[in-house]
């Protein structure tokens, strides 16, 4: 039996990412992906660079939708607008030494 993923142990205020990038050209700039950060019970999707989807975000609320089945980007404006900085702010950190200086 594997153990539960939520346990006892809380990890406090740190955020957890994931990506998935198989597309995006090998060390450059993320340019199309997928990615995901899970801070406390919420999960911030973010898709870029794919055509129709770029630039959208998705928030989940893990607790109360585990499945994923209710986006709430739309109607937890505040919360929202919190992860998606956070989000942003860690790709632009992780894109810099990727980014041309001429």
């Amino acid at each position: 039996m594997l153990p539960p993923f939520k346990d006892d142990v809380s990890h406090g205020d740190r955020s957890i990412f994931a990506i998935e990038a198989k597309s995006n050209p090998k060390f450059s700039p993320l340019v199309k992906g997928t990615v995901a950060m899970i801070k406390g019970d919420y999960k911030l999707i973010y898709y870029v660079g794919y055509e129709g989807h770029d630039g959208v975000f998705e928030l989940y609320d893990l607790e109360s939708d585990p499945e994923e089945l209710n986006d709430l980007y739309s109607s937890r404006k505040s919360t929202a607008s919190e992860l998606e900085n956070e989000l942003l702010l860690k790709i632009k950190v992780v894109n810099q030494p990727y980014v041309r200086r001429d």
